[in-house]
């Protein structure tokens, strides 16, 4: 599974959007030009966060976007259903049972790979459910469109609320350690981050630049 760059892009306007001095309505070039990418493209990004409840939208000659509700309160997985949307990640068109005599064996083999796939993403749902955004970190002092589009504008220590190491279930039943770990160095890489254990059994995470 191959997720957008989107999901990053909106991870990252929803850091800069809970940071932004005053929580000031940003415009969308502003944000287009910190992220390097066309404001037409951004405008289509924010349009998902806007429909799924997570940005709101101010088309005023004053306004832009702010966050719709508190940043700790955001999930991974909502920001993934935002870009991604709710579908299930693999649906069969059952070509195989055309093909291949035997319909029974066939039927039993896809059922087979679909439960595979639907438990990997219900660990991968679950996990995103329970990693959301820090409660508390230091606002800029700056606004973003004061910098002028500059890059470096965000560098901040945070803590991404990770889910606990032993406490990953999904459907009443444990989740590998393997997956639980790969799913939290996969979430720190998208973020451009680094991060270890705590004594509290939480992911300490610093921003990189």
């Amino acid at each position: 599974m191959k997720i957008r760059n989107s999901m990053e892009q909106s991870v990252c306007v929803l850091l800069m959007l809970a940071m932004e001095r005053d929580h000031r309505p940003v415009k969308s070039h502003v944000l287009s030009t910190i992220l390097g990418v066309s404001d037409a493209y951004l405008r289509k990004v924010m349009r998902r966060l806007v429909n799924s409840g997570l940005v709101r939208s101010d088309a005023s000659k004053d306004g832009g976007y702010t966050l719709s509700r508190p940043i700790d309160q955001i999930s991974m997985l909502d920001v993934f259903n935002a870009v991604e949307g709710p579908q299930p990640f693999f649906e069969l068109s059952h070509l195989a049972r055309r093909i291949f005599v035997k319909g029974r064996m066939v039927l039993r083999s896809e059922n087979e790979v679909l439960q595979v796939i639907s438990d990997a993403e219900d660990d991968f749902r679950h996990i995103s459910k329970a990693t959301r955004f820090p409660r508390r970190w230091k606002a800029s002092n700056t606004t973003m469109e004061s910098c002028g589009g500059n890059r470096r504008w965000g560098t901040w220590p945070m803590r991404m609320m990770l889910p606990q190491r032993k406490t990953c279930l999904a459907n009443g039943r444990s989740a590998s350690t393997r997956m639980q770990t790969t799913a939290r160095k996969k979430a720190r890489r998208a973020l451009g981050m680094r991060g270890k254990w705590n004594a509290e059994g939480r992911v300490e995470v610093t921003v990189v630049e």
